[in-house]
């Protein structure tokens, strides 16, 4: 039992010794998203959204930063088909909205204000909402179909993160990166297997640290 205690204090102590030298800040951006896959559409244009969050900074060593994020971020896919033969548009908008948990091993190279850190790490989405917005136009009559698609999308969906960022003055983010869907968007069926299709996100951001 005195060596249960020991072992909890100590965990206790060292989370609460990360969490007394650790930084925490703001993020917002940017998002151009696609899909990819044996299965992805293959004109499927590029889809505008934006991510939003928090982040923490943890230095394990001077040239080594962790830094776990929580985020709000939009991904999606857009298809467009026109008709040369007779006047037809078909649209679709695919809209995926997770919550999202990177975590990210940051390299930190300083030049005096400057700090320039590239990162790789996982990440873990969880889906909150799934849109599908269909257009058919014919002529000059358009039709438009918006529907709820949460259903037919796993909840859980895994990625792979790589990118670089710049801090100025131990405050000031800004940076890209790319998150690389590793798990299928769309659920199986009974019978069959879901299509092979996964997100992939360019993401652009800004962010401010607030340093003790």
């Amino acid at each position: 039992m005195k060596q249960i205690i020991l072992l909890l204090l100590i965990i206790t102590m060292s989370f609460g010794l990360v969490y007394a030298q650790s930084v925490f800040g703001i993020k917002g951006g940017m998002n151009i998203s696609r899909i990819s896959g044996s299965d992805a559409v293959p004109s499927s244009d590029s889809h505008l959204g934006m991510h939003v969050g928090m982040l923490m900074q943890y230095n394990l060593m001077e040239a080594l930063v962790v830094q776990p994020e929580l985020i709000y971020t939009q991904k999606g896919y857009n298809y467009k088909y026109t008709s040369d033969v007779i006047e037809y548009d078909y649209k679709i908008r695919n809209s995926f909205d997770y919550i999202e948990l990177p975590l990210l091993i940051k390299l930190n190279v300083a030049v005096e204000d400057i700090k320039f850190q590239p990162f790789v790490g996982p990440a873990i989405s969880y889906l909150v909402s799934a849109r599908e917005k269909e257009t058919v136009s014919i002529g000059s009559t358009s039709v438009t179909h918006d529907s709820d698609i949460a259903d037919q999308l796993n909840k859980l969906a895994f990625g792979f993160t790589v990118g670089a960022e710049f801090v100025i003055q131990r405050r000031f983010i800004f940076g890209g990166r790319y998150n690389f869907g590793l798990s299928d968007i769309y659920k199986d069926n009974l019978t069959t297997q879901g299509p092979d299709v996964q997100n992939g996100v360019f993401m652009l951001n800004l962010g401010y640290l607030f340093n003790k």
